[in-house]
């Protein structure tokens, strides 16, 4: 795997960063981002020269980080470097975070990923956090981790059938019950008749009855069914209670889906200093976090924003994903155009350089010597509005699709906004290639005439030398 490289500018100084093509998880991109921001690493000269870096060059830098960090060769640490140089070469596959909900932003089981960002000095934090006021879930979590809580789910919907079935158990038992006891009431009721008239006969049969008969073993059987009746009851509790536990993190997990929570973004403001840097984890995905003037900002890593000098960050102030891109100065740049209804298949053709028209553009430039600044003007200037309105037909109808699609209104809108910041970075992009483009064709015209009143001027020397001679 390689990676772009982007320049941009940190606390007035400098500094590379690295992108990817591919939307994935990457805690070693992540990591080293923040790294390189601070001036901890520095990537290759030659992987700078060719703007890619990739995944050894990557992992290399982190290792002399890490060897760094022992300088005295203890031999302990010298065993955990060398499963971390085996490790950090999985880390651009994604990462096991396994988060707890009420320890704070670094609360999460303690891991060898987790050791990997320990050793490279790398906070790693999450927002996915129970609000305090919430005592209800709170007691139900605790300490517990995600995967913990996942076997609650599980627990929990098994407890469900089997709530169910021990239901219907109990109703039978209460009906075997009922049955024995009605049974047993008849007979005391025969005694007792018998018993009042007083004849010897009667009495008789009364002392008869007295000896171990078919009452005693009703009685029997009805104690049993009691037994059983209460058994049943406590497992019904006890599956009851785990049903209980089950709503209440279900309903925890399903309405904070975003894996953040209100609390949880308070929670990272206090913790994060101002200017400090961090690696945010959320969905599945490692972001480089840092604090400025009081905001918390995300750095954005897509490729399609490598040309893009207005989309170097990105804030994180909503808990929805809405959010809104800034520059390296954290200032959010006014569009240089409206935003219109591109997409990613806009992206990919930007990522192709529009290789078409820039060689149909430069061969038209290049192939008329006579062509006037006015006239170079007038074809540059229809060579971008042809090629944006090109980008804009192919994509036409994307937010109109979005506004017809069976999402919420929030999500909706979220989709929208979304495709509308995106939308102005990707059409930046297409007018600084566009540009770069010109100017490259310009070049090649230059160096062409160039290149011919050169031949002309050698033909012309070379005839009259001839007629000297």
């Amino acid at each position: 795997m390689s990676y772009g490289i982007k320049s941009i500018r940190y606390e007035n100084t400098a500094r590379h960063i690295l992108l990817q093509n591919e939307n994935g998880p990457c805690p070693l991109l992540a990591v080293a981002n923040v790294l390189l921001l601070q001036g901890t690493i520095s990537l290759p000269v030659s992987a700078v020269r060719t703007g890619v870096a990739t995944t050894d060059d990557v992992c290399n830098t982190l290792a002399i980080v890490a060897m760094d960090g022992n300088p005295n060769g203890n031999t302990s640490s010298n065993y955990h470097i060398d499963e971390l140089m085996k490790f950090f070469p999985t880390l651009q596959y994604g990462m096991d975070v396994n988060p707890r909900f009420v320890c704070g932003p670094t609360g999460m089981e303690y891991t060898i990923g987790v050791n990997a960002f320990d050793l490279m000095k790398v906070g790693l934090l999450h927002g996915w956090l129970v609000d305090e006021s919430d005592v209800t879930t709170r007691n139900v979590i605790g300490m517990k981790t995600y995967n913990e809580l996942t076997q609650i789910i599980i627990a929990g919907n098994e407890a469900k059938d089997k709530m169910d079935i021990l239901s219907q158990k109990i109703k039978k038992v209460e009906y075997q019950i009922c049955l024995e006891s009605a049974s047993g009431d008849e007979d005391k009721k025969i005694d007792s008749e018998l018993e009042s008239k007083g004849s010897p006969r009667e009495l008789s049969i009364i002392q008869n009855k007295s000896k171990p008969t078919e009452c005693d073993d009703i009685s029997e059987e009805l104690q049993i069914l009691e037994t059983n009746l209460l058994k049943t009851r406590q497992e019904l509790a006890e599956e009851s209670e785990t049903f209980t536990e089950y709503i209440i993190v279900n309903n925890f997990l399903l309405s904070s889906s975003h894996q953040l929570t209100l609390c949880g973004l308070h929670a990272l403001h206090s913790h994060l200093g101002e200017g400090k840097m961090s690696v945010f984890f959320r969905n599945n995905h490692f972001a480089t976090m840092t604090k400025k003037h009081g905001v918390l900002y995300l750095l954005v890593t897509d490729l399609g924003y490598k040309n893009v000098p207005e989309v170097v960050w990105e804030k994180l102030d909503d808990i929805s994903g809405n959010t809104d891109f800034v520059d390296q100065d954290f200032v959010k740049t006014k569009p240089l155009v409206d935003a219109g209804t591109l997409s990613g298949r806009l992206l990919e053709h930007v990522q192709r350089g529009g290789v078409e028209e820039d060689y149909q553009l430069a061969l038209a430039l290049s192939q008329n010597e006579n062509v006037t600044e006015k006239q170079e003007r007038e074809l540059i200037a229809a060579a971008k509005l042809a090629s944006l309105r090109d980008r804009e037909s192919a994509e036409n109808g994307t937010i109109a699709d979005l506004k017809k699609s069976p999402l919420s209104s929030n999500d909706t809108a979220q989709s929208i906004s979304h495709a509308s910041d995106r939308a102005v970075a990707l059409r930046l992009q297409a007018e600084y290639e566009i540009d770069a483009s010109l100017d490259n064709a310009r070049r090649q015209r230059n160096q062409l005439q160039g290149n011919r009143a050169t031949l002309a001027k050698g033909n012309s020397a070379n005839n009259n030398g001839c007629l000297i001679s």
